[in-house]
């Protein structure tokens, strides 16, 4: 469980600093959904089933309504998913763009919106525990997320809108928003999203709220998990990380609010005015420290390999093709041979006797 604990720290962290990087969308999808199932990790390994559990609904929600407003926003953008490329869509897509802010909020937990009550949660179980350089990670981790978040709703949103060289035709096609039947789906996900952190609030939100002291989520994991569900967790400790929570994310969106959103025309290039060391730094950032290379160099490849001998010269070339059907048809080809060739063999007393033999089989049969 402490293993678990540190692995899911590592993917807070990592996939934190490889969102905040990312120069491609689906990408940074994928990376922010690694930071944000290590807090799922660092539940499950503290021993707090009901919080993990929670903070993975809340997330699904949260991400699941996110996602599909990036596919609204792709799907205007001709399939792009290049986050240098010029945005500016806030304009021509009022609509998608609340929708974008909503669920971006929704995903780093800002308060009171989406995952900030498991969030939270999983901040005080930690702190309670006594892991502080656990607590430190999943603070950075926090801060990059949110971070990373901003930072791609001020390049999509934000961003210079595309510009008309000389010698081109001009694209009549204006972005606009997805018709009213996706708007009420992606509506009714945006209130689900925002109020799915209010499905546990009695821990500590239930003395405020003035609503009885139970676990929601813990109680009805109880009858497929074994022991109680969570504990609550309250006084100063709980302040303090309601307090953490909030300043980690807040600074996130802050920092990329100031960098990404204000003064659009330096956005449409993140990484343009850096050196060649400060690029360097990012694209080892951005391939979560090339450990996704070297697992695909020391694991992938060679078992891909090894499968293809194994499979292809061995099982397949071998055990397959000359033991079960080269094999079973010889086998059947010599018994079938064998068999006729005693039959036919030239001699008409042997047909004689066959047809003795037949003829009686048939008065047998017919007599009985």
């Amino acid at each position: 469980m402490t293993i678990l604990v540190w692995v899911g720290a590592c993917s807070v962290v990592l996939g934190g600093l490889a969102a905040a990087t990312q120069l491609d969308l689906q990408r940074l999808v994928a990376a922010s959904t690694t930071a944000s199932l290590g807090f799922v990790l660092i539940g499950i390994g503290l021993g707090a089933p009901s919080t993990a559990t929670f903070l993975l609904l809340s997330h699904a929600y949260a991400k699941a309504h996110w996602v599909l407003v990036l596919g609204v926003v792709q799907a205007e953008r001709k399939g792009d998913t290049d986050l240098r490329k010029p945005g500016g869509l806030a304009r021509s897509m009022r609509w998608t763009h609340a929708m974008a802010a909503i669920s971006g909020l929704a995903v780093v937990g800002l308060f009171p919106l989406g995952t900030f009550f498991a969030q939270e949660e999983l901040l005080a179980w930690i702190d309670a525990v006594g892991h502080p350089v656990i607590f430190a990670a999943s603070l950075v981790g926090m801060t990059a997320l949110a971070f990373a978040l901003g930072r791609a709703h001020g390049l999509l949103f934000f961003g210079p809108a595309p510009r008309i060289l000389d010698g081109e035709e001009p694209d009549v096609r204006v972005a606009h928003d997805p018709v009213r039947a996706i708007q009420y789906a992606l509506t009714l996900l945006a209130i689900l999203s925002i109020s799915v952190g209010m499905l546990s609030p009695a821990q500590f939100w239930g003395d405020l709220l003035g609503i009885e002291r139970i676990d929601t989520v813990g109680g009805f994991l109880a009858r497929t998990l074994s022991g109680p569900a969570d504990p609550p967790l309250d006084g100063a400790l709980r302040w303090r990380t309601i307090g953490a929570c909030f300043v980690s994310t807040a600074v996130g969106l802050a920092f990329a609010a100031r960098r990404y959103l204000r003064g659009g025309v330096r956005s449409a290039a993140p990484d343009a005015h850096l050196g060649r060391s400060s690029t360097r730094r990012r694209a080892g950032l951005r391939e979560t420290l090339y450990l996704e290379r070297g697992i695909d160099r020391l694991l992938v490849r060679p078992l891909r390999g090894f499968s293809r001998l194994l499979l292809a010269g061995v099982v397949e070339a071998r055990l397959l093709d000359r033991g079960v059907v080269s094999g079973s048809a010889g086998i059947a080809r010599r018994m079938v041979w064998s068999g006729l060739r005693r039959l036919q063999n030239g001699r008409v007393q042997s047909y004689a006797m066959l047809g003795v033999i037949a003829l009686l089989l048939s008065v047998a049969w017919l007599a009985d």
